[in-house]
């Protein structure tokens, strides 16, 4: 079954990825794998801020994964991972920051589904 955001669209988009591999199979699976590797404890990192209010890092954290969400073209979480940073380095309307956290992990648990059955595929 795939995975599809609000609109009924896929969540992910491999097109950027695609385009940067040139035709270099393993090198594109290697990129999904470290994808899918790497984001769930960063997302659990985020949420264990959380509990001492370690908004910086939160914000550093969000940073840290801007760069893979665009190489997984997961476009309906660039504003909310932006607005993740911003508000954690900033420390603004950080009451906001717990749902978006949230909103991200659910965007995320539809990418990884998208990518485990694309890795499947290949």
């Amino acid at each position: 079954m795939e995975s599809v955001d609000r609109n009924g669209k896929r969540i992910t988009d491999l097109s950027y990825l695609v385009s940067i591999c040139e035709d270099d199979d393993d090198f594109k699976t290697e990129m999904i794998e470290t994808f899918l590797k790497n984001t769930p404890p960063l997302i659990n990192d985020m949420k264990n801020y959380l509990i001492d209010s370690e908004w910086k890092m939160i914000g550093d954290i969000a940073h840290k994964m801007k760069p893979s969400f665009t190489f997984m073209g997961i476009h309906t979480a660039k504003d909310l991972i932006l607005s993740i940073e911003k508000q954690g380095r900033m420390q603004e309307n950080i009451k906001e920051i717990p749902t978006m956290i949230l909103e991200l992990e659910s965007i995320c648990k539809a990418a990884f589904a998208e990518l485990e059955t694309e890795l499947i595929q290949e």
